[in-house]
């Protein structure tokens, strides 16, 4: 998740902004957070291996979160606000069966 680095020191306007300009921005990497966790929900927890989850969860993010994460820090610089990246926790539903 990108935040302002420093949201004390940023302005109420500045936020609405930045939440008009790149709202759309923010609302496909949340949707793309959702998506990953469902999909991986089953997956995760199978892999014991901590070396493995690891290297699983860093491509993740190198395949499904980077870009989005780096034009969401370049919007928040482009209006003079310093970006940090975060984290965000994520609770899924247990899979129900489907029956037809």
């Amino acid at each position: 998740m990108v935040l302002p680095a420093d949201l004390t020191n940023v302005s109420v306007g500045k936020v609405v902004e930045l939440r008009q300009k790149y709202g759309a921005e923010f609302e496909t990497l949340m949707d793309e957070v959702d998506s990953v966790a469902r999909e991986m929900q089953g997956h995760l927890a199978e892999i014991e291996d901590r070396e493995v989850l690891a290297a699983r969860l860093r491509q993740l993010h190198r395949t499904r979160f980077e870009r989005p994460l780096n034009d969401l820090k370049a919007a928040m610089k482009s209006l003079k606000i310093d970006a940090a990246t975060g984290v965000r926790n994520v609770q899924t539903k247990p899979l129900q069966s489907w029956e037809p």
